[in-house]
């Protein structure tokens, strides 16, 4: 089946009135638009998320096979992404208009964007014609300023929504002219675009052709504070965006698997006008190691603070191009996992001497052998870095041991999801170097079965606020022990335990112990913790903090969703 590629082709497709029903229902379910990867020779697989019969939310994989799949899966695809035949043009209309003043106040705030004082100034100004939104800045500079446990802090914050659900669709009309809107789920979500601590709107996600750069002039007069630009798939053009001149108060690019080249790469980087750019998105995007040489050529890396190209087809030699840039010193965030296709890349990212100002790193997927483990130690970030993130990597035998061995002494969040940790490497990880200065890890599906409760007797985390274990089959002895050394983990605020085989009584030692004293977030989905379980978690003395809670309204029954409902609140508890 041929695609529509352009929105000059006929406004709707050609289907029968099943194939649009089945579409229908499909988008119907969708949660996240679904991704699209090329296998070749015509041959494509999607995968997105959606809703089931249940309403949970389930990863999906499709591979379409015959002819007749391929076209409802392009149908699919397209309709989501609003591409081809299925593209929304932009509504004609002029640039929102503006009077001198308030042009000049808009420019004195993007001049000094740090300063809350233009900010307050241009809230004044709002107010004075009438406009809503002059309050909200006003409301949103102040709460900012507030640390959380402030006796104002939670007024503020009711003011500031009770304004928002009132008036957001006032401020977002001139957004919505162009047909961009915030939505999740179908819901109009102002927050996912606005600052909550400047009350203005700082971020645009483009999934529509012809809104750059034909209608720039109106996309930045309908939101002239923008900060960040996001691109969906299908509605990147490097070249005709790299003409906007307004991309020069653009300090984030998410151009998250936009069928980005290396060539469109290199052409969007050398726009002129792309000079104040901070954080970069690239993940996704096949640039491979011409890409990584592109990067290293433009006069911007220099300001750069974020870069995340994993997953970007980058050989060890690719990445050795780019972490060796002098341009790259200043980088405070790396992404660069996923692309470990000779087993080199965290050798090659922990032996530069360029990174010494990494905050935080993510090599997800790599390989991380004797050599490279090693590097750990003598890595010119050791000192600094405070977020590592280590999805799915791969320790080869006695190496994890090397890792967790090494001072790391600003680490605060850890991720090893995915990482097979037998009960060795989790005498390790409770023993570590760095525990005592973590405040989130997160350990989903690492196989630790019975090894959690040695984890959990040996650990030692003053710190630790987060702490996510799920799908370890951590079963009764697990639990039992977590909950009979609450002075293990005195910090804890949030345990997610999705899908671990826990019962009733596993619940019941859970409630009632310490260990749930300062918890605001309890995760047991995927249990069948059955209406006993949920009797028990109201019983509990401990849970007097909690505001969020998930359970699976099934096996509660009827009893356990009233009893937990009248103990903790709607706004607390969520039922899968």
């Amino acid at each position: 089946m041929a695609r529509a590629k352009n929105a000059a082709e006929p406004s709707g497709p050609v289907m029968t009135g099943q194939e649009r029903a089945d579409l229908d229902a499909r988008l119907a379910r969708v949660v996240s638009k679904p991704l699209r990867s090329e296998l070749g020779g015509g041959r494509f697989f999607l995968f997105w998320a959606a809703r089931d019969d249940s309403n949970s939310v389930q990863m999906m994989i499709w591979n379409p096979e015959t002819e007749q799949e391929l076209r409802d899966a392009n149908f699919f695809h397209d309709a989501a992404h609003g591409l081809g035949v299925f593209a929304k043009p932009v509504p004609k209309g002029k640039p929102l208009p503006r009077t001198a003043e308030h042009a000049a106040l808009i420019k004195g705030v993007l001049a000094n964007r740090t300063d809350t004082t233009g900010y307050l100034v241009y809230a004044d100004y709002l107010t004075e014609q009438g406009n809503t939104q002059g309050d909200y800045i006003r409301l949103c500079v102040e709460a900012s300023k507030l640390p959380p446990s402030h006796p104002d802090a939670d007024a503020l914050a009711r003011r500031t929504t009770d304004l928002s659900d009132a008036h957001a669709e006032e401020w977002f009309a001139p957004l919505g002219a162009l047909g961009l809107r915030p939505e999740t789920l179908g819901h109009f979500t102002p927050y996912a675009w606005m600052s909550l601590e400047r009350g203005v709107i700082e971020e645009v996600t483009i999934d529509r052709p012809g809104v750059l750069p034909q209608n720039a002039a109106r996309l930045f007069a309908a939101a002239p504070f923008l900060r960040t630009l996001n691109f969906e798939q299908g509605h990147l053009d490097p070249a005709a965006v790299a003409k906007v001149k307004q991309l020069a108060q653009i300090e984030a690019l998410n151009l998250f698997h936009t069928e980005l080249t290396a060539d469109g790469l290199s052409t969007l980087l050398r726009s002129k006008h792309l000079t104040g750019l901070k954080s970069l998105e690239l993940r996704s995007n096949a640039i491979g190691d011409e890409g990584a040489l592109a990067l290293t050529k433009w006069p911007g890396l220099t300001n750069l603070e974020s870069l995340n190209v994993s997953s970007c087809d980058l050989s060890s030699t690719g990445t050795h191009t780019l972490t060796s840039c002098k341009s790259l010193t200043g980088l405070k965030k790396l992404r660069i996992g996923g692309n470990d296709n000779d087993g080199d890349t965290a050798h090659v990212v922990l032996a530069s001497s360029i990174l010494s100002s990494l905050t935080e790193l993510e090599l997800g997927a790599c390989g991380c052998g004797h050599t490279a483990t090693a590097l750990f130690r003598t890595a010119a970030f050791a000192r600094t870095l405070e977020v590592l993130d280590l999805d799915s990597a791969t320790f080869q035998a006695g190496t994890f041991a090397a890792f967790a061995g090494t001072k790391l002494p600003a680490l605060r969040v850890l991720k090893l999801n995915a990482v097979n940790l037998p009960v060795p490497a989790a005498t390790q990880l409770a023993n570590a170097a760095f525990r005592d200065s973590l405040e989130e890890l997160y350990l989903d599906n690492c196989a630790l079965g019975a090894g959690s409760g040695n984890f959990f007797y040996q650990s030692r985390f003053p710190k630790l606020r987060t702490l996510d274990i799920s799908r370890n089959r951590v079963e009764r002895y697990g639990l039992t022990v977590l909950a009979s050394k609450p002075k293990n983990f005195p910090a804890l605020t949030s345990l997610k335990l999705y899908d671990n085989r826990l019962g009733a009584e596993a619940v019941a030692a859970l409630a009632a112990s310490k260990v749930l004293a300062n918890l605001t977030d309890l995760d047991l989905s995927g249990n069948k913790i059955g209406p006993a379980g949920a009797v028990a978690l109201v019983n509990s003395k401990h849970l007097k903090k909690l505001t969020s809670l998930t359970v699976d309204e099934k096996t509660v029954g009827k009893t356990g969703k009233r009893a937990l409902l009248d103990r903790f609140g709607e706004s607390a508890v969520s039922f899968r």
